[in-house]
């Protein structure tokens, strides 16, 4: 990356809407950024407790450019410290500023994208990945390597699917046949998956029995994690490495952490589910819930 200015941070942060001062020298510069437990040189950092930082306190002075609030302790020993209310996601910005755009790529030639499937203006659909009939694909989102979506599925717009996805699939629905064995149940719903959505790496999203299966506009899904036919997941929810079961109703904001949820279950908005939880009974709003099974530990979130 070009090196950057502490002028032209400080700006691009302000006219950005981020409160924020900065104290050191005018001549500060940065190329390039930092992760607390590996400072490079010459690069910025954020740090919301100086402990996180793996440097002796006699070397700080080596850090180029601190982000911090403004009541962390030990932020005055630094030589250059932008002062920040949320330093974080001031950082962030200042970081996603200075990444290269990739330009859409289209459709890649091992792609295989059915002509009766619908993509919106800038879709970009990788290697490998196969786009079904029927399919509903929004303006800008990009389908990477190796997916699989399948006939009737709706996705929004500014999407991410990662490598190796499976949407639209039937979901894990069987029943008893006179022969004591098991026979499949139809799946004639869909996967309706709102806008902004990210679906990480081998995970899979099953299609509904009658009804929809739905992904909430701004949820983030991580690698690696199951949702179960006829779930009901609203926005701006945040899943990692974690199993919802059939039928299961999840509002709005929500974070699930190497979790499980038991089917049928219905979860409130505002929860929390630290790693390891194993839900098997409905939840209300806004509490953190812990253990297997999973126990409330905080209300009021």
């Amino acid at each position: 990356m070009k090196r950057m200015e502490i002028g032209e941070i400080v700006d691009g942060l302000r006219k950005a809407g981020f409160s924020c001062e900065f104290r050191g020298s005018d001549d500060c510069s940065i190329e390039g950024f930092s992760d607390p437990a590996s400072y490079l040189p010459g690069t910025a950092v954020w740090l919301g407790a100086t402990r996180y930082l793996k440097l002796d306190e006699s070397e700080w002075n080596q850090v180029t450019l601190l982000f911090a609030r403004p009541d962390m302790e030990g932020a005055e020993k630094f030589p250059s410290v932008l002062y920040c209310e949320d330093p974080r996601n001031a950082f962030m910005f200042v970081v996603e500023s200075c990444v290269e755009r990739k330009p859409c790529l289209g459709i890649h030639p091992a792609a295989v994208v059915s002509d009766e499937a619908v993509l919106g203006a800038g879709v970009s659909v990788g290697a490998g990945s196969v786009v079904e009939a029927g399919v509903s694909i929004g303006d800008g989102t990009v389908v990477q390597e190796n997916a699989v979506i399948h006939s009737g599925t709706v996705i929004g717009s500014n999407c991410r699917i990662m490598d190796g996805v499976c949407i639209g699939n039937d979901g894990f629905g069987f029943r008893r046949n006179d022969e004591g064995g098991w026979t499949r149940l139809p799946h004639l719903g869909r996967v309706v998956i709102g806008d902004d959505v990210e679906i990480g790496d081998c995970s899979n999203v099953d299609k509904g029995t009658f009804k929809d299966t739905v992904v909430g506009n701004g949820t983030k899904i991580d690698a690696l994690c199951h949702v179960g036919h006829n779930v009901q997941i609203g926005r701006d929810c945040l899943l990692t490495y974690t199993e919802i079961g059939g039928n299961a109703v999840i509002g709005d904001r929500c974070v699930f952490v190497s979790s499980c949820v038991k089917n049928r279950i219905v979860i409130g908005s505002d929860v929390y589910a630290g790693i390891g939880s194993v839900v098997i009974k409905d939840l209300p709003d806004g509490v953190e819930c812990f253990g297997n099974p999973a126990r409330i530990v905080k209300k009021g979130r």
